[in-house]
């Protein structure tokens, strides 16, 4: 044995122990790195399952938002028709009204009422 390779060995060293912990490490690392890497695709699934998820609910509230506008928009449509009828009857109701009180002014202004019959003015003849 050469006095270098005695001299290391007699102190400890083996020649081969630094390249058996630096396999040891890569090792170690490489399934750390594993790990990590199926942490990591986990996570992205749930990621992808969560999305999903939030994609299907909002899908459906958008459903329910649409059934909500339609209801909403039939019963626009149903009031609008009807606004417009009553606004059609107020105006003819309105014209009703202002015929009528010119025909109470016509009366007034040219029938005398008696208590038995009410005279036109025009038929009545002065003595």
């Amino acid at each position: 044995m050469s006095p270098s390779v005695a001299a290391s060995s007699s102190r400890g060293f083996d020649t081969k122990s630094p390249s058996v912990s630096v396999d040891e490490k890569k090792k170690r690392r490489m399934i750390s790195n594993r790990e990590s890497a199926r942490r990591s695709r986990i996570r992205r699934q749930k990621r992808i399952v969560d999305l999903a998820n939030e994609k299907a609910l909002v899908a459906k509230r958008l459903v329910e938002g649409y059934k909500e506008y339609s209801a909403i928009s039939k019963s626009h449509l149903t009031l609008q028709s009807e606004n417009e009828i009553l606004m059609s009857e107020k105006m003819r109701m309105v014209q009703y009204l202002k015929n009528m009180h010119l025909f109470l002014k016509y009366i007034s202004e040219n029938c005398v009422e008696t208590k038995e019959t009410t005279i036109n003015r025009a038929d009545l003849v002065c003595i």
